[in-house]
């Protein structure tokens, strides 16, 4: 099967994590033998790897296609409208018919990338699954240009996709749109029990770790005023990740006197994160909203417990035997919750936790789950 993915972005060496959630799925479909190419359309403000126009890069046997554009915001994006739609997707269109013929199906991840994904639908006369990641249409306090947007778009599209049921439940209501969750999938080459470094679970500090953009949703303010005041001394935090809180962190890290427990290490690559994971105890990440969360799960398949806020993605699979559940912006859960694995930490059985996120998330599993929701669209 040619399949045509339209994304974000895809990963680069000067930047990582830009489509990496697209990336992994691709590079799964291409492992059940499917032929896949990619045209990403990148219009972020502050892109690392920036080469206004078309690029073509061959990577890992995939045949990328970006599209740096002036940065705009959606909003903007929806006003030029039609114009701009038509334009992108006649050019995509000739670029894949040119070069690699007429795909079978196509997949755009993200609710802006799937206009131009239904024009190419129309002109290839092919099926257009969409995959919905965007945390902003999992809100209940959508903008009015957004539920515009999705209004116009979702019904369109042959199926759609959501990476948890609480987006899916979300979708429903505000769009009257059902969907099919499939989950986004772990890289388990890397995070495996087996991929551990030599650890210091057992030395000094009982360590607890956190991986997030530094900004506002995720709660890293919450997080260290509630490491603040666990009662026990042997403790230490780190903290993985960049953005524009990060000054503010430091301050609140210095007001709080946490300057020998916490660390900042900035933004990390997977293979940098590995061995952070490996010496930690605990996963904690308070945050107000995750359509999935895929560093949970990254950080349970090590064997980690986990501390989760009922924020969305997560309820589909923290549970008693894996970590604690808790509520939003609670500082007093947390702390609770973080004492309780202090307490309890030998309860929990790391084989068992990596073995059943790994079981559930593996790249063949859910590749699987999509490569059959193609079939269906095809009437194979």
């Amino acid at each position: 099967m040619f399949v045509l993915v339209v994304s974000r972005g895809f990963p680069s060496s000067l930047d990582v994590m830009n489509g990496n959630f697209e990336a992994d799925q691709v590079r799964a479909l291409r492992a059940l033998g499917h032929k896949v190419v990619v045209f990403s359309i990148d219009r972020r403000f502050n892109a690392c790897d920036r080469h206004i126009g078309l690029n073509h890069r061959f990577v890992d046997g995939i045949d990328v296609y970006n599209f740096y554009l002036l940065p705009m915001p959606i909003k903007t994006m929806y006003k030029l409208g039609y114009f701009y739609i038509v334009q992108m997707a006649k050019l995509m269109y000739w670029i894949i018919l040119r070069n690699h013929g007429r795909p079978d199906i196509i997949h755009a991840h993200y609710l802006y990338t799937m206009p131009i994904a239904l024009n190419l639908k129309s002109r290839f006369k092919i099926p257009c699954v969409g995959t919905e990641h965007w945390s902003f249409v999992g809100k209940s306090n959508i903008p009015n240009h957004v539920k515009f947007y999705a209004e116009n778009v979702y019904p369109k599209l042959d199926a759609l996709i959501t990476v948890s049921n609480s987006l899916k439940t979300n979708i429903s209501k505000q769009f009257g749109v059902e969907s099919i969750v499939i989950p986004n999938m772990l890289d388990i080459s890397k995070f495996n029990i087996e991929a551990q470094c030599d650890s210091n679970k057992d030395g000094a500090y009982f360590s607890f770790i956190s991986v997030g953009a530094l900004v506002g949703g995720k709660c890293f303010d919450l997080l260290l005023k509630a490491f603040s005041k666990l009662k026990f001394e042997n403790k230490c935090l780190t903290i993985i990740g960049d953005g524009p809180q990060k000054q503010d962190l430091k301050n609140l890290i210095i007001e709080l006197g946490l300057q020998d427990y916490v660390e900042l290490t900035g933004k990390l690559t997977r293979d940098e994160m590995l061995p952070k994971l490996s010496v930690s105890n605990i996963f904690v990440l308070p945050s107000n909203s995750e359509t999935f969360g895929v560093v949970y799960i990254e950080a349970m398949a090590l064997g980690l417990p986990v501390i989760a806020t009922k924020c969305g993605g997560p309820e589909d699979f923290v549970n008693f035997s894996n970590g604690l559940l808790i509520e939003r912006n609670n500082e007093e859960q947390l702390i609770d919750a973080m004492e309780y694995m202090y307490s309890h930490y030998n309860e929990y059985k790391p084989e068992i936790i990596s073995k059943d996120i790994i079981n559930k998330y593996s790249p063949s599993k859910v590749a699987r789950q999509i490569e059959s929701l193609y079939n269906e669209c095809l009437c194979y």
